[in-house]
């Protein structure tokens, strides 16, 4: 399309004066674009006649911007140590520049950029980019190849005769996970074959006890013995076949050889010092024991990926890391009698259910490794319809009002993590980009008092909950802040609750601030240490202070009986009665009754319950230790009574009583077992 208006070369036609005016506006437009082309016109007969029409190419008229590439390639670029020719690694990528003489004793380039399998997507972007770059900066004007590992092209492995993909482990030959011995190493025989020999290899089977000489020669010779499987001392990964026909559900049985695999694997299996590798086909699992040595660990990562990728399997398949204690419902699903629901068993006491959440004890070392594994977090708030990044001193703040992404790097993730560095360059980050990047890693979604216990084990027990927007007006009243664990030091919260002395307990620790409209001095903070608190959680409320308000705060640790009269008092709103004890922490206990799955059947929720758990459209049971409370009344009555009557007969000291709640009525009782009880959320209209 010529735009006239734009180009004052152009021959402008007459004005039409007939019917003809249509030829004539054809015509120069031809005419227009042929002087555009550099044709020369020549008059014949009256007409314009072309007679060189060697059109030039339209980007020969272009003029290439002038680029500095040298913050990427260096004066010697491609030269590197020979050492290194043909060696890749699957989750990096490369590009590969080869310069020969065309048939007229020109420079002549190919540029290859080769794709590995594991590669991250900035990898990927970034070598398809680079390798244009490098095009540019030779001047050549040959394409750019893409070669991924696998599919290689002949004409790329023409560069490299005797290439060979690195791998970084060593596979133990007696090896039975498929099968047979035979089958599964000659698949992988076929597989070096086809990758690193370019099919050209004979692939020879041979039976114990029958090798030729030359095998041996190969080798360095024959060893005196033979043994069954090779240590970990060595330098090998030893990765023996479970024999789980003989699991412990079935050693007083006749063990049938039909019977199903789902009906022969056990939990008691597995050893929480040993790594286990699942074959499944369409998935491979790894469980991962938490007394497992990290060597293991990593190698067993390794290890089954090749794996996955050894046989031929769908299209969907994958490897997933499974640690002990937090095993995905897929793995699970494969064991018999293993249920990620805790059972309900109404003659049990809150204490062994606390227990059973496989939490009690535990904590420090559930953190510990946790942590030991986050690589990196980096944390984002949403701020109208973009992520901003949130500043470090920020991370465990978080506000009732606004929304939080954090992208956290895990030295075990089994496909390669997303590089956080990414993030660098971007000071604000669309809600639909971010999003896209987050395609490219596994997303857990949390809402408040609902967390991860992962998630809350990188912020070590500071994890503080403020109401309102991070960015909205500092508020001139006093605020206070609860701390409370709820059956484990990982589900450690400081919640910020209504300003009433009458929230107080003699069990807890909280954290009051009375603002002053000096510019010198803020405020003053206090921590109140009820009389009956745990001296450990008193620490720990101290260190939270300090960590929430500088030194523009004075800051007092009182405690219970020793509140001052003139901040403290005045502060929270004059001194009211509040409970003395939290007995009911040891008692409490939250079951869901329902029919959503087509029949009735009553859950219990983890001693880490909170007001959100209480589900409108289900009946909900609260048992505090002095009553039974139903609320959202309904068909569960009897139900009730049986549990009622199991726990007279196991707890007689503590006999429980019939209480019915409807819901915005709670009576006291019933909403001090929920942390920082509040308001019922609204949907939005």
């Amino acid at each position: 399309i010529l735009d006239v208006r734009e180009n004052p070369n152009l021959v402008m036609p007459p004005k039409p004066v007939d019917r003809a005016a249509e030829w004539y506006n054809i015509d120069f437009s031809l005419q227009n674009q042929l002087r555009l082309a550099g044709a020369s016109p020549a008059i014949e007969n009256g007409d314009l006649k072309y007679g060189d029409l060697k059109v030039r190419r339209w980007d020969k008229s272009l003029e290439k911007p002038q680029l500095d590439y040298s913050e990427f390639f260096m004066e010697d670029v491609g030269q590197v140590d020979e050492a290194f020719h043909g060696k890749f690694y699957e989750a990096d990528c490369y590009i590969i520049l080869k310069t020969f003489l065309d048939d007229n004793g020109a420079l002549n380039w190919h540029i290859f950029y080769w794709i590995g399998q594991e590669a991250t997507l900035d990898k990927k972007a970034g070598s398809a980019i680079h390798a244009v770059n490098l095009r540019n900066f030779l001047g050549a004007e040959c394409r750019t190849i893409r070669e991924e590992m696998g599919d290689e092209s002949e004409e790329f492995s023409a560069v490299y005769e005797n290439a060979a993909q690195e791998k970084k482990f060593l596979w133990s030959g007696d090896v039975v996970m498929q099968g047979s011995v035979v089958k599964s190493s000659r698949l992988f025989a076929e597989k070096i074959n086809k990758n690193e020999r370019r099919g050209k290899a004979e692939i020879v089977t041979l039976m114990q006890n029958q090798e030729p000489p030359e095998f041996w020669e190969a080798l360095g010779g024959q060893p005196e013995e033979i043994k069954k499987h090779v240590g970990l001392g060595l330098g090998y990964l030893e990765l023996p076949q479970v024999n789980y026909k003989l699991s412990v559900e079935h050693k007083d049985h006749k063990i049938k050889l039909d019977t199903l695999p789902e009906l022969r694997l056990v939990q008691s299996l597995l050893d929480t010092k040993c790594v286990y590798i699942l074959d499944c086909w369409s998935d491979v699992f790894i469980w991962i024991g938490r007394k497992s040595p990290r060597l293991v660990r990593a190698a067993a990562l390794k290890l089954g990926q090749e794996l996955c990728s050894m046989l031929h399997r769908p299209k969907h398949s994958s490897v997933t890391r499974n640690l002990e204690g937090t095993e995905c419902q897929v793995f699970k699903s494969k064991f018999k009698n293993w249920d990620d629901v805790l059972k309900v068993d109404y003659s049990r006491a809150a204490e062994t259910v606390q227990q059973n959440d496989n939490l009690q004890g535990k904590a420090e070392q559930l953190m510990e490794e946790w942590n030991e594994d986050l690589d990196g977090m980096e944390g984002f708030v949403l701020e109208g319809k973009k992520f901003t990044r949130l500043p470090e001193e920020e991370f465990g703040h978080f506000y009732t009002q606004d929304c939080y992404v954090f992208l956290c790097r895990y030295t075990w993730v089994t496909e390669t993590p997303l590089k956080l560095s990414a993030f660098s360059l971007l000071p604000h980050l669309s809600l639909a980009g971010l999003f896209q990047i987050l395609g490219s890693c596994g997303v857990v979604r949390m809402t408040q008092q609902q967390e991860n216990l992962k998630f809350l084990s990188h912020f070590k027990r500071k994890f503080i909950i403020h109401k309102g927007k991070r960015k909205q007006n500092a508020d001139s009243q006093p605020s206070l802040y609860h701390i409370r664990t709820n059956g484990s030091a990982l589900c450690t919260r400081t919640i910020q609750i209504g300003t009433d002395s009458g929230n107080l307990n003699s069990e807890f620790c909280f954290i009051l601030k009375v603002p002053f409209e000096s510019t010198d001095n803020q405020g003053i903070v206090y921590t109140w240490v009820g009389r009956a608190a745990d001296p450990d959680e008193a620490k720990l409320a101290e260190d939270i202070m300090n960590s929430m308000f500088d030194d523009t705060y004075s800051k007092q640790v009182i405690n219970e009986g020793e509140e001052p009269e003139n901040f403290f008092w005045v502060g929270i709103g004059s001194q009211k009665q509040y409970d003395e004890d939290a007995e009911y922490m040891k008692y409490a206990r939250l079951f869901r009754c329902s029919n959503e799955k087509g029949y009735f059947s009553v859950s219990e929720k983890c001693s880490d319950f909170c007001q959100d758990d209480l589900a409108d459209d289900d009946i909900m049971l609260l048992d505090n230790g002095k009553e039974v409370e139903e609320l959202n009344v309904g068909s569960s009555s009897h139900r009730l009574l049986v549990y009622i009557q199991h726990m007279r007969a196991k707890d007689s000291e503590h006999p429980r009583k019939l209480r019915l709640v409807r819901k915005g009525n709670e009576p006291h009782c019933f909403t001090r077992c929920f942390h920082a009880w509040g308001a019922f959320k609204t949907p939005p209209s």
